[in-house]
């Protein structure tokens, strides 16, 4: 049985992993080469908007429909069908290219399709992990491995995206087809059965929507943990366009910038396979929620007095170190918490409640620096990260949850 092996031996979760790894990274590649292309095609940054914007919007409006549809559907046909369209649409990217007939046109119907399809995959993936690791203990391992994956594509994709690009334009969307069709094949090949769950009530969206929506708001713990996850992404993807403005206006270079976000990413990959160590050996799930905002505060705020791109690389390195273990501890307990039948729609209430404000952040970050200068933005965002930890601390809901916590480990020992 799943549950009893060790998770290095849990053939599905490899293949999981290494499909969503091929997967992401094909993703990583297109969104380095889409607006370089959309630039290369129109010369209008403000088409090149046009199309970040076409990508963005379905995470924030299909969230709630997608995951009422999740949970009526076999989760594994909801990853293949996802996987086969995005791969159709990055191919298509390639062909036209290569035919010299791209337009603009296609590009925006193409960024909405894969952000689209992206949606429901996600959700799928997450109820097919839960099914899959199906012992509870081996969840925050699982989430960290994934985070691993995320951080090291990003390293990996965003480089090789660009070198594809300068090579021959239509070969990054060749890969990342290419990805998802690999990806295809390892959802294929996985054993475990993932049926839709059962259920009795004739389907109908709107209360189906609803009834996610009310579970996850009336759960404490989950919406509590989801606003403190909202205002620390919002901090966390503020800093990276923040950092970058600041140091342009510095005088550094394309490539001591990319140099720079490496180094923060590393810390991010570091985090993610220590992550399952510390939470071992952490049992408090108070101290590791109110604990890594403790942390982050005083590291954003640090990053006020860099003065070069390497000491701002390793404070932002730190910065985001810490936080595969926030998010392998939570993420594990929504899991947990969550009923199978419910899986898809309050999932994606607690990822929209978690995820609206990110879009806003690099927009607030590049506004406060206009406004109150590079420290005051940044002190800001500690700020806002202070408040965090506080209300995590203070928390009566993970108070009492950590407290459980203790018991039943103790009563285990």
């Amino acid at each position: 049985h799943v549950g009893e092996r060790a998770l290095r031996h849990n053939r599905d979760f490899r293949l999981l992993w290494l499909g969503q790894a091929l997967s992401a990274l094909g993703s990583t590649m297109s969104s380095v080469a889409l607006p370089l292309l959309v630039l290369l095609i129109t010369e209008s940054p403000v088409k090149a908007g046009i199309v970040a914007l076409a990508g963005n919007l379905p995470f924030v409006l299909l969230q709630l429909p997608a995951g009422a549809y999740v949970d009526r559907l076999d989760r594994r046909a909801v990853m293949l069908t996802c996987d086969l369209g995005r791969a159709v649409a990055a191919g298509s990217v390639a062909v036209a290219l290569v035919m010299g007939e791209l337009h603009f046109a296609h590009l925006v119907v193409v960024a909405a399709v894969d952000a689209t399809l992206a949606v429901p995959f996600q959700l799928a993936e997450s109820a097919a992990l839960r099914r899959i690791v199906d012992d509870e203990r081996q969840l925050p391992t699982a989430i960290a491995l994934n985070q691993a994956r995320t951080y090291g594509t990003e390293l990996a994709g965003q480089p090789l995206g660009g070198l594809l690009f300068g090579i021959r334009s239509f070969l990054p969307f060749v890969a990342e087809a290419l990805a998802y069709v690999g990806s295809l094949l390892t959802v294929l090949a996985l054993r475990t059965p993932l049926p839709a769950p059962a259920r009795t009530e004739v389907p109908h969206l709107r209360r189906e929507m609803k009834e996610g929506v009310v579970w996850f708001w009336r759960n404490p713990f989950l919406r509590s943990t989801a606003l403190f996850v909202s205002a620390s992404d919002f901090v966390i993807n503020g800093l990276f366009l923040l950092l970058v403005v600041i140091a342009q206006r510095r005088g550094t270079s394309e490539i001591e910038i990319g140099l720079m976000l490496a180094l923060g990413g590393a810390g991010g990959v570091l985090g993610s396979v220590v992550a399952p160590l510390i939470q071992k050996r952490v049992t408090s799930l108070r101290l590791v929620v109110a604990g890594v905002a403790w942390i982050g505060a005083p590291a954003v705020a640090a990053l006020a007095l860099a003065t070069d791109y390497v000491s701002t690389g390793l404070l932002l390195g730190l910065t985001l170190s810490v936080w595969p273990v926030w998010n392998a501890v939570i993420m594990a307990r929504w899991l947990v918490l969550i009923p199978d039948e419910l899986m898809g729609r309050v999932q994606s209430a607690a990822v929209l409640v978690a995820g609206a404000p990110v879009p806003l952040a690099g927009l607030t970050g590049a506004f406060l620096y206009e406004r109150i200068g590079a420290t005051g933005a940044l002190l800001v965002f500690a700020a806002i990260m202070l408040l965090v930890a506080v209300l995590a601390t203070i928390n009566k809901t993970v108070r009492a949850a950590s407290a459980r916590d203790r018991l039943v480990t103790h009563h285990t020992t």
